[in-house]
């Protein structure tokens, strides 16, 4: 549940309609909008600015669901200097309880959002609801985001890669700062209300390392051309790197330096085979004071065509849909018509921009996870929630949450994954988690296996861990069948403290990718999945190759090996 919005963002497995998708998958989630999530009776969605569309076909797609309402939904679109919408698509009556699907052809002069509005003005009970599913944006509708960000409307799809390891990049205002030496007190265009991305120092983050990366973008210029502004104190390191399909190249490396107290601006210059490509600011930190600061990136001469409208994450590509079994496996393997296949499957999740597919399971009980920010939590519920997210130690950073409003004695809130296909060897999950409070409880996460009739508690933490976000981790291995994980607890009577989940990370999840060939005497070709496997992991009573290729014949294996030893005596 999203509480920035009035529509709620859940799955089927509620007594609300409809109890499935447009697909018809009952654990998958849409937007709702019925009396019993909402008694406001409306809510609105808007999405990012887009440039104007001139010439381009630009356009929504969507699938609406009418249950017995009576009411509206309409999407609307606004200029960039306009003060209201104009509607370009509306729906007032349909056929109850079913999905239709809807594409809405845009054309604007003028940079714009659109604005999808729904309200219900009567209704035969209050688990009748609207729904949305699906929300698409063709190639012709560019994000104004593409060519530049100032992050005064947001991270414009830039994302810190959250992990453990890394310190995470933090949207700061610069009004927010007290010092100099803390934050720069402006922006780069001198702003002392501006945003900027920032990572600071102190002696606990020494030579550690913060990523900012960009999503997937395709270019057709000849000359593209990046800027951007930075601004470091102290003597830490900044380095900018392009992704390509098949490598990695260091674009800038500013090493070891300070900008001595002012905004600097870099420029660097994308060579024409740069067709498809991600860029990625690594920031490292040297010294036990400082920061590091960057600021309005811009594209020139880069004819960016395509970007995801609402994520920040890269769309599937390739020429042929996988089998269901590689659906959601950690791996990027699927074509384009595929990509419903791989939707929430993301391997990270920061919660800022939605549930990357976590949902409550035990609903209706009182006592629910729910996505927010603390900066949107009304009086009476805010002491039930961090007063600052994980992921960038700011209040209007979102995170999952436990949320009371019942005094029934027994409570179950369960935090459930969408589910897995598969899972490799080394596969890892590490999380931040609050459990503060007299009386919290204990929190626990299970493994739920497919074909088993239990789940597995893979990590459990007892009652007041201090009011503070700590780090945890699980070691998932190999996994053959489909799984999925949850966060559970249970609430006996009194409950009385914060519950909280955020930046969840998949690591090393997935099998080792397919070879053209593996002809080094070092290692093993596996038989259906074309890995290239290093030798050692023969035999170890692990499915490293993902087809148990490199487990079988291992009683031979293990007598010749036997055979060789000898002969060497």
């Amino acid at each position: 549940m999203d509480l920035l919005t009035k529509w709620t963002r859940r799955n089927g497995f509620t007594s609300v309609s409809p109890h499935h998708d447009h697909n018809g998958n009952q654990s998958a989630m849409f937007l709702s909008l019925s009396l019993e999530e909402n008694p406001g009776h409306f809510a609105n969605l808007k999405t990012i600015v887009f440039q104007h569309t001139d010439g381009n076909v630009c356009q929504m797609r969507f699938y609406h669901y009418f249950g017995k309402v009576i009411g509206y939904l309409n999407v609307s679109i606004r200029a960039q200097h306009n003060a209201t919408f104009g509607t370009l698509w509306e729906q007032k009556l349909t056929m109850p309880s079913m999905w239709r699907r809807e594409v809405v052809t845009i054309n604007s002069t003028e940079n714009f959002e659109i604005s999808i509005h729904g309200r219900i003005l009567n209704t035969s009970g209050p688990n009748e609801a609207i729904a949305i599913d699906d929300i698409s944006f063709s190639e012709g509708c560019i994000s104004t985001y593409v060519t530049s960000c100032d992050f005064e409307a947001g991270m414009c799809g830039w994302y810190s890669e959250s992990s453990m390891k890394n310190i995470p990049w933090i949207l700061k205002r610069a009004d927010s700062n007290m010092a100099q030496d803390i934050a720069p007190l402006e922006d780069c265009s001198h702003n002392n209300k501006g945003h900027y991305m920032w990572i600071g120092a102190d002696n606990g983050t020494i030579n550690q390392s913060g990523f900012l990366s960009s999503s997937l973008y395709r270019s057709s210029g000849v000359n593209c051309y990046f800027e951007f502004f930075y601004y470091i104190s102290e003597k830490h390191s900044l380095r900018l790197t392009v992704s390509m399909t098949k490598e990695e190249q260091v674009l800038v490396e500013i090493s070891n330096k300070s900008t001595d107290n002012g905004w600097m601006k870099a420029e660097v210059l994308l060579t024409m085979h740069v067709k498809e490509f991600k860029l990625t600011f690594e920031g490292v930190i040297k010294t036990g004071s400082g920061f590091i600061s960057i600021d309005n990136f811009l594209f020139r001469g880069c004819g960016i065509t395509k970007h995801p409208a609402f994520s920040h994450e890269p769309t599937c590509k390739g020429s042929q849909c996988p089998p269901p079994v590689r659906a959601c496996d950690f791996s990027r393997d699927c074509s384009d018509k595929c990509a419903e296949q791989h939707e929430n499957c993301e391997s990270k999740c920061d919660f800022e921009h939605n549930s990357c597919g976590w949902f409550e399971s035990f609903r209706s009980d009182g006592f629910d996870w729910i996505r927010s920010s603390s900066s949107v939590l009304p009086p009476q519920i805010e002491n039930q929630a961090p007063s600052r997210d994980h992921t960038y130690n700011d209040t209007q950073g979102h995170f999952m949450f436990i949320l009371k409003n019942s005094t029934r004695f027994t409570q179950v809130a369960e935090l459930q994954s969408r589910k897995f296909n598969q899972a490799g060897a080394s596969c890892t999950v590490s999380f931040w988690y609050y459990n503060y409070g007299l009386s919290v409880g204990a929190a626990e996460m299970h493994l739920h296996v497919e074909g088993m009739n239990e789940s597995t508690v893979v990590w459990k933490v007892l009652y007041n861990q201090g009011n503070q976000w700590s780090p945890a981790y699980a070691q998932l291995g190999r996994l053959r069948q489909p799984f999925h994980l949850s966060f559970k607890k249970i609430s006996l009577g009194f409950y009385d403290g914060i519950s909280a989940v955020d930046d969840v990370v998949f690591d090393s999840c997935g099998l080792p990718p397919p070879e053209a060939s593996c002809e080094t005497p070092t290692h093993f070709w596996c038989r259906d999945t074309k890995a290239c496997i290093d030798r050692q992991q023969l035999c170890d009573l692990v499915d490293d190759c993902g087809d148990g290729s490199d487990e079988e014949f291992c009683s031979k294996y293990i007598h010749w090996i036997h055979m060789i030893l000898m002969a060497w005596k």
